[in-house]
């Protein structure tokens, strides 16, 4: 999964936010003027937080980029803040509230809100399927 946050057609400002690999990790990608162009792997800045890193969402939202773990923690990274790590200020909004994970999701209501979605499914002999249904 991949955000585009800013356009490079009109600026050289912008930032991207990837999901990657098959643990979930998140990493971003500032391409903003006198920065240094690399990639900035959460896995690598976002050692402290208490946040499960196997990122199941990501989302542009009021100025931040925000990504839902599989145990619904949730972060927000404000990319263009340079006071952080690498560049990125990184803040943990949710501390993840289970221990089991399931598939989170984040929207934009048509009204401007952030909701939280969580996908509840059931547990077969040894490993999770069939959707049961979604809590918001």
């Amino acid at each position: 999964m991949v955000i585009l946050f800013g356009n490079p057609s009109l600026t050289q400002d912008y930032v991207v936010a990837a999901i990657y690999s098959a643990t979930n990790n998140l990493a971003i990608w500032k391409a903003s003027s006198g920065a240094e162009k690399k990639w900035i792997y959460l896995d690598d800045v976002g050692k402290d937080l208490a946040v499960d890193r196997h990122y199941t969402d990501v989302i542009e939202y009021k100025g931040l980029i925000y990504a839902a773990s599989a145990t619904m923690g949730i972060i927000s990274i404000d990319p263009f803040n340079t006071a952080g790590n690498n560049g990125i200020v990184i803040k943990e909004i949710i501390r993840s509230p289970f221990i089991f994970r399931t598939p989170t999701y984040l929207a934009e209501s048509s009204k401007g809100n952030l909701f939280i979605i969580r996908r509840i499914k059931e547990l077969g002999d040894y490993y999770w399927h069939n959707t049961l249904q979604f809590e918001v």
